[in-house]
């Protein structure tokens, strides 16, 4: 049995709720022993829907819990703090993303969760999903030849009202639409297409009073010689309209689009024959109400495998920290208006910085 202590009670974490009690044929062999959030009235609230005991404090929570992996719900900028006592207590630990805000800490995880012999992971469930599970398969076979562009698009509706509470829209705290909203995005494209060696962005917040940006474009350069670029906005009016990856190939191109990188919009290989192509856009495209998506139950799915099993199915934790570096990139050359080459000592002035300092 997986038995999960949930950290942090608030939007997320609602998400999670529907997700374990939608799923409770394929999530068997879990329970929640715990919930804790600083406000133990929000904590209170979601074990009214997960059931365990509501905790202000992480830290007693722990020492009193039999739980065997903590899922770390929180803002951002407490992912290290909440990750760090969570491994120094001996349990696994999954990270909505970003795992940190600052590599360095990320790093530091893992060395923690190595020397305990520790399961660490970040949640990146967009991998998981059907349409971008196919894609990875379609590209890799050669379907769609030698990768030429990779286009991404991200275009979402985010109110000021949402930008109003104690860390969203700050530096510190969160980072803006790159390391928010494009974090998954941005993961994509690297799973799909491969590393990315070098960037130029700019960003700016065009509709929200905010100190980070809400609109963010840039190309990207693949290790492989393919080109890419971003789109990346939180000004969208009325409602979340668009987030897709189209890759165009020598012999074929694919399109995932949907609310969540969760249908096939187009696709085409000259390796292929009509009716074998319009077999993908039924098989592989699901469903999906909101910019989270479905795929979380496949992730605590895979990750509970990997504990109780002792496998390493799972995305590895150096693999997803490469998407966190790359963000520091492209903040990097937003900072210095200029290209920047990827490199493990490329990071943002900004983001997360006054957090890791003091």
């Amino acid at each position: 049995m997986l038995k999960i202590l949930v950290v942090g009670a608030g939007r997320v974490a609602q998400h999670y709720a529907k997700i374990l009690n939608s799923y409770k044929t394929e999530l068997s062999d879990f329970s929640i022993t715990d919930i804790v959030d600083i406000n133990i009235d929000k904590a209170r609230l979601l074990t009214q829907d997960l059931n365990g005991r509501a905790s202000a404090s992480l830290k007693e929570a722990l020492a009193k819990s039999d739980c065997n992996l903590v899922l770390v719900l929180t803002p951002s900028y407490l992912h290290f703090e909440h990750a760090k006592l969570a491994l120094m207590a001996g349990r696994h630990v999954l990270i909505e993303k970003p795992s940190t805000l600052v590599v360095e800490e990320s790093y530091s995880l893992k060395q923690i969760a190595a020397a305990k012999n520790l399961k660490l992971g970040t949640v990146v469930q967009n991998r998981l999903n059907h349409a971008t599970q196919f894609a990875k398969r379609a590209i890799e076979s050669g379907l769609l030849g030698k990768i030429q562009t990779v286009a991404v698009r991200l275009v979402w509706c985010r109110t000021q009202e949402y930008y109003k509470d104690e860390w969203h829209g700050r530096w510190q705290t969160d980072g803006g639409v790159l390391s928010q909203q494009g974090f998954h995005h941005l993961d994509i494209a690297r799973f799909l297409c491969g590393e990315i060696v070098s960037v130029f962005s700019q960003g700016k917040a065009i509709r929200h009073k905010v100190e980070v940006d809400d609109t963010s474009v840039g190309v990207l350069e693949f290790q492989s010689g393919a080109l890419g670029t971003i789109e990346f906005s939180t000004a969208a009016p009325g409602e979340d309209l668009e987030a897709s990856i189209k890759v165009v190939g020598s012999q074929g191109y694919i399109d995932v689009g949907g609310i969540a990188l969760n249908k096939i919009m187009h696709f085409y290989s000259e390796k292929l024959n009509d009716k074998q192509a319009c077999k993908v856009f039924e098989s592989y495209s699901e469903d999906f109400s909101s910019g989270y998506g479905l795929s979380h139950y496949r992730v605590l799915k895979l990750f509970g495998q990997d504990i109780t099993k002792d496998q390493n199915q799972y995305f590895s934790w150096d693999d997803t920290v490469k998407t966190l570096e790359l963000i520091h990139a492209l903040y990097v050359s937003q900072e210095s208006k200029m290209s920047v080459s990827l490199s493990k000592n490329i990071r943002s002035s900004k983001l997360g910085v006054t957090v890791h300092e003091n």
